[in-house]
Order: structure tokens, then sequence, then C-alpha cells
């Protein structure tokens, strides 16, 4: 009976570890997954932002680069995007990643001016947003950077999502959610 009891505990604990392990697995794959689209996705958005822009760093026209910044978030639903000169100092900043930074002089990711771009996950004003940056050309040089802010939420909510999809539920269709 003592090693029945024993070996019922130990093929729980087995399945239960197997079980977790799985589900752990397929979150980190999922995430992963989610990442390279939201940076491929960043980049895309960029490159579009970045043949629009380009021409209003050159003129030098900040007021005409403000607002062309504010359209283009808006038509590309963007968290946000900011433009910034050779020094990194801001050139134009949409509305809502101008009140997130609150007066700090960049939000814009780590990039090698000489580099096709780079990205980071960062917290703007308690969003989880991913930023991707890329240089702004102007005859030859360097003339800025771009910085566009992609909703990274999806992120916070990938656990909980395959965590859901793993419970059990009843055949009237609702979940063994404790406390539902």
């Amino acid at each position: 009976m003592r090693i029945s009891l024993r070996l019922i505990a130990l093929l729980v604990a087995g399945v239960t570890l197997v079980v977790v392990v799985a589900a752990w697995n397929e979150v980190r794959a999922e995430q992963f997954a989610l990442q390279v689209e939201l940076r491929q996705h960043a980049e895309l958005v960029a490159e579009r932002l970045r043949d629009a822009l380009e021409p209003a760093v050159r003129s030098q026209s900040g007021q005409q680069l403000a607002s062309l910044v504010e359209q283009l978030v808006a038509r590309e639903r963007l968290g946000g995007a900011a433009v910034y000169d050779a020094d990194k100092a801001p050139l134009a900043v949409s509305a809502a990643i101008g009140k997130a930074i609150d007066g700090r002089p960049t939000a814009a990711a780590a990039c090698d001016a000489a580099g096709p771009g780079c990205g980071e996950f960062i917290s703007l004003g308690g969003r989880p947003l991913y930023a991707y940056s890329t240089p702004l050309d102007a005859n030859f040089n360097v003339a800025g950077l771009l910085t566009v802010f992609l909703d990274a939420s999806a992120f916070d909510s990938t656990a909980g999502r395959v965590w859901d999809a793993g419970r059990p539920s009843l055949p009237d269709g609702s979940s063994l959610r404790h406390g539902a």
C-alpha cells in the first residue's frame, strides 16, 4: 500500500512537471514569435515613415516635421514616433510620446548610427512599447534618428492566454478559473 501511494505521488508530480515545462516552453515560443513579428512590423513602418520624413528633415522645417509626424502616427496607428537630430536632440515628437517622456531628452533605442536600425522593449508612462530606431539620411550623411513606438502590450498577456487555453472547461463552456 505504501509503495503504491508513493508511486502515485511520483507519477502525479512527474506529469505535473512535464505539463508545466511544456506550457512554459509554449509561452516562450509564442513570445519569441510575437517579438519577431513586432520587429518586422516596426522595420516596415519605420522605412515608410523615413521615406516621408527625410525631405522635411533636409529642409529643417520644424513645424512641417511636427505636423507630418502626427499625421503619420495617426495613419499608421502607432504608439508614437519621434525624430531626433544627429546629436539626439528632439526635432519632432508625437503628442503621446511627448507626454510620456516628460522632458527627458530621448526615448530612442541606442543604435549605431551607421547600422540599419535597432529596437528594444521599453516602458513609457506605464505603457509597454517596442521602440525601433533607424537613421535618417540627408545627402548621404546621418541627419538624425527616427524612432517609432509600437504597442507591446501583447507580451503582457501572452502567458495568460496560453494558461487560459490550457485550462479545462466544463461542458457548458464555463472555465474552472479560480474565483470566476
